[in-house]
């Protein structure tokens, strides 16, 4: 175990264990990340257009771990390999807490969407909008971000440098010279108040759905088929807000041994706690499309398609289309037509009539469950 101590600190890029496992997760979401993210815009993309406002914020999520995983990534692990200190501290840093930012925006763009979405579902003012608006939505609020880190990054307000105990580009603290104000309205303007605010948010969302459940669950009267189309409407905007929910969860999550690791002293010499601290916060560049993906069965349809144009799976068939209803039609008076034309009559109406039975079976079915 490295016990790198100074009279600065803990110099922990001078601990092997530390500096490989920072190394192993940074390659890690590089090599995962950077394709599952690509691949998931690629099928939206394909699959989706014209494209609705839940697809645009997701797009902005995937699009933001692209760039994270894609580029940033590889310059933080070159950064954990030769110390950039000196000007090319500066923009590394400031794109590193940009992307951060950036992804927790996105966040909470998705979270306003799926809470306007449930709760307020017949609002024409307090909503994102159309596609276009959403997207208009999220410039203007990465607007005031990029300024903010425009500020450190030109040295008015705040300050980027090398850290004295990882090595790597980051905010300078007040005791290293930098601005300690300016680091505390980041920290809770940008990381603590969207937190809250999800917070809130999902807890009305989750306290709404179950006081519905509770009244459907109470309801006698028959289920008309404008309710019906509602109920199934409201499960599938409710299973998109648990999609949504749990990643923000699986992001709060990665960041509190981090967050633990800077405020707690008792920590500050464990080594490969700061490792995996500040490795877990990567991340979310892989949990973000997996639990998309896994949650969502139009996306994992759309992956299914886009395997099947590189002929690595079958092309997937809707279920229940036109096509293969008219299909099935055809084949079934085609062998009763073939069995009384063989002089099976009796073969041949019997065949028919199971048929028609059994799909007077599957319509009532249908009626019955939704």
């Amino acid at each position: 175990m490295c016990k790198a101590n100074t009279t600065d600190g803990l110099n922990l890029y001078l601990c092997p264990e530390f500096v490989i496992t920072r190394m192993f997760f940074a390659i890690t979401v590089v090599v995962v990340g950077l394709p599952l993210n690509v691949i998931t815009i690629w099928a939206i993309w394909r699959y989706e257009r014209p494209l609705n406002t839940q697809s645009v914020l997701v797009l902005n999520l995937c699009l933001n771990n692209v760039i994270f995983s894609g580029i940033v990534m590889p310059i933080v692990t070159a950064d954990m390999w030769v110390v950039m200190d000196g000007p090319l501290c500066v923009p590394i840093g400031g794109l590193l807490l940009l992307c951060q930012l950036s992804v927790i925006f996105a966040y909470l763009h998705i979270t306003l969407h799926r809470y306007f979405t449930v709760i307020l579902p017949q609002s024409h003012w307090i909503t994102y909008g159309p596609p276009k608006k959403a997207a208009l939505i999220v410039f203007l609020v990465f607007v005031p971000v990029f300024s903010h880190i425009m500020l450190a990054l030109t040295g008015i307000w705040g300050l980027f440098h090398e850290s004295p105990s990882t090595g790597t580009c980051t905010l300078a603290r007040g005791i290293d010279g930098g601005d300690s104000t300016y680091n505390l309205l980041s920290m809770v303007i940008f990381l603590l108040v969207p937190v809250i605010i999800m917070s809130v948010c999902y807890a009305h969302i989750l306290l709404f759905v179950r006081k519905k459940r509770r009244q459907i669950c109470a309801q006698t009267q028959p289920v008309h088929q404008k309710d019906r189309q509602r109920i199934r409407r409201e499960k599938r905007e409710n299973r998109l807000t648990l999609i949504a929910m749990t990643t923000v969860i699986v992001f709060i999550i990665t960041w509190i041994p981090y967050l633990a690791a800077q405020q707690l002293s008792a920590l500050y010499d464990i080594v490969m706690f700061h490792a995996f601290a500040g490795a877990l916060v990567y991340i979310h560049a892989i949990t973000d499309p997996l639990i998309y993906v896994i949650g969502a069965k139009q996306l994992r349809d759309h992956l299914r398609r886009l395997l099947a144009v590189f002929g690595i799976q079958q092309p997937v068939q809707p279920p229940n289309s036109t096509s293969t209803v008219v299909q099935t039609e055809a084949n079934r008076v085609q062998e009763a037509t073939k069995a009384i034309r063989s002089g099976s009559l009796l073969s041949g109406l019997l065949k028919v009539c199971l048929w028609q039975l059994k799909q007077k079976t599957i319509t009532i079915h249908r009626a019955t469950v939704f």
